[in-house]
């Protein structure tokens, strides 16, 4: 099968959807697929045209508005160019900026190809942007149940063509290692923006520090809100007792996971929350805030804890249980990493996505 996959964001971009494009790239050229991705040249030190993982990848300047024609026309122009050799069956395309929306929209009403649409996020203002996207595509993916519900309830006749596919990832070849106990050690990991809640986790650990000083904090990642966590721990007097490890690659990511007694995850919103994924392939218990994805990927009592939204005094209750209840920590983690690898691997999610693209290249699928 020939697959465009057309996405917004792709490596070397480190972010939900780059690496859920190049999961997915890696698992449908395992299984003997051929795909060619499109996507956006946003930083201009990459190269407009490489090869990763045996997969053609072509980079367009897609951040150029609609209110330059001219230089719209010229970029639609160039990919109609280099499409011209490449044989297509159907685009797979990833929710993200309008520009590349349209811009796939008029290459897949040229090409006359089925179009798989992926949804990595709530519709709400961007309705009226995907609105007629969404009625073009022969199939919707949600990440997660979630927003599958949402999206039915943006556009109620979607229910008939659209499914949950939650992302998969790799299990790590690392082997967990045993729960550090003395001293604990709380990972909180991913990037630090406002929705992902790292004031919320640094104001536990200042209530947890209190009761077990003893206890190590880390928290791994780079983002615009460095600055003002940094100045809630100064508030806080936290200085010397969290860690910033900086932006990691995946491989450093999987390190400081094993490393952890828990990872903490006290995101405002989440689509999916791959990093509760990536903490429950190593047997971590995951802590996380009860809000979108992440409520089915923690079970509560079971694989990790779930605490109030926008609660820092829920999220120390739930890490001071943890840590006082090492045995039931090791059982939630143990279970976590069970659940992960029958429910969230990238086999699974590579034979549902295949299954879709059966499905619309038979005709049985929207429009």
């Amino acid at each position: 099968m020939n697959i465009l996959l057309w996405t917004g964001g792709f490596w070397p971009a480190i972010g939900g959807i780059e690496t859920h494009s190049m999961t997915l790239i890696r698992g449908l050229k395992k299984n003997g697929h051929n795909v060619t991705v499109v996507t956006d040249w946003s930083d201009k030190t990459w190269p407009t045209h490489e090869s990763v993982f045996g997969s053609d990848v072509f980079r367009f300047p897609f951040k150029v508005g609609l209110d330059k024609l001219t230089e719209f026309a010229e970029m639609q122009r160039n990919i109609y160019k280099v499409m011209q050799n490449v044989p297509v069956d159907l685009i797979h395309a990833n929710q993200g900026c309008n520009n590349h929306l349209f811009s796939f929209r008029l290459l897949q009403k040229r090409l006359s190809v089925p179009l798989v649409l992926t949804t990595h996020g709530l519709l709400g203002d961007q309705l009226l942007a995907y609105k007629e996207t969404i009625h073009g595509a022969a199939w919707i993916a949600c990440v997660s149940d979630y927003i599958l519900q949402n999206s039915i309830q943006c556009m109620p006749h979607t229910h008939a063509y659209s499914s949950c596919i939650h992302n998969g990832i790799e299990i790590p070849v690392v082997m967990p290692a045993q729960l550090p106990v003395n001293p604990p050690v709380i990972l909180c990991l991913g990037r630090l923006t406002e929705e992902k809640g790292y004031d919320l986790a640094v104001k536990s650990f200042a209530m947890l520090k209190n009761r077990h000083p003893q206890v190590k904090f880390v928290i791994a990642g780079e983002g615009r809100d460095r600055r003002k966590i940094m100045s809630l721990m100064r508030k806080l007097k936290l200085n010397d007792d969290i860690y910033f490890t900086g932006q990691l690659t995946v491989e450093q990511s999987i390190e400081w996971i094993n490393r952890a007694t828990m990872v903490v995850v006290p995101s405002r919103y989440e689509s999916f929350g791959l990093v509760a994924v990536e903490a429950a392939m190593m047997a971590r218990p995951v802590i996380a805030c009860s809000v979108g994805g992440l409520q089915e990927i923690v079970i509560e009592g079971k694989t990790g804890l779930l605490a109030e939204p926008e609660n820092p005094a829920a999220l120390f209750q739930c890490m001071k249980y943890l840590i006082e209840h090492h045995d039931e920590a090791i059982a939630m983690g143990q279970a976590a990493r069970a659940r992960a690898i029958s429910y969230f691997s990238v086999d699974r999610m590579i034979t549902q996505y295949e299954a879709v693209y059966k499905r619309v290249l038979t005709g049985g699928y929207h429009g």
